[in-house]
């Protein structure tokens, strides 16, 4: 794979020789490469298909200085430039983020019948601030 870009983001990572993750400033390096994919557009299905070859690009971005793996991805918009590597980093690591928050929100949050309770009370108290002070001002 070929060097397309280098980037510096603020990441919470652990770097190498640092105790524990915190929020700072990583180097990624972005390399990627094209590749052609085959695929049959009837499967699992009865009859013939026929086979498609598409172009899409892989692209590896490693965190320097970090003990994490490498991330890769699969995409077929096309990275030729710098800018493009660039702009399909950011909205992956975007994607990531809010991924990684709304498996965190259900695992933790939502699984455990003891915390349940939390969000009932945010969803009411969300469907009532509507009402509630009209409500009160009308008895004044």
């Amino acid at each position: 794979m070929v060097l397309v870009a280098r980037a510096q983001r603020l990441l919470e990572v652990q770097k190498r020789g640092q105790p524990r993750a915190k929020r700072q400033n990583v180097t990624a390096e972005i390399r990627a490469c094209p590749i052609r994919l085959t695929y049959a557009s009837n499967v699992r299905r009865i009859g013939h298909g026929e086979r498609f070859t598409r172009r899409v690009w892989l692209v590896e971005i490693r965190l320097l200085a970090t003990k994490l793996d490498p991330w890769l991805l699969l995409t077929d918009w096309e990275l030729v430039t710098e800018a493009q590597v660039l702009r399909i980093f950011q909205m992956y690591r975007q994607r990531w983020g809010w991924k990684t928050a709304s498996k965190l929100r259900r695992t933790v949050w939502a699984g455990r019948k003891s915390n349940c309770w939390i969000w009932r009370a945010i969803g009411c108290w969300w469907r009532w601030r509507g009402w509630w002070p009209a409500f009160c001002t009308s008895w004044a």
